[in-house]
């Protein structure tokens, strides 16, 4: 898809659950990267709408995505 623009990210926290559904202001479908509160960035189920980004953790966790 389109490169998102340059500059800084958007970070969106995320409360502890399994499923974190994000809305975000891109208008289109954002580039995602997902961290744990910790940190660490993981590798996660990640669906993405102009609107929202869904995040799907297999239990429960707490942390923050960035969006491009």
């Amino acid at each position: 898809g389109p490169q998102g623009p340059t500059g800084a990210p958007q970070r969106i926290d995320a409360s502890l659950a399994a499923t974190w559904i994000l809305p975000h202001g891109f208008a289109r479908e954002p580039m995602v990267q997902v961290f744990l509160g910790s940190g660490e960035q993981v590798i996660a189920d990640v669906s993405a709408t102009p609107t929202t980004v869904t995040v799907t953790h297999a239990s429960p966790q707490s942390g923050f995505v960035l969006v491009y």
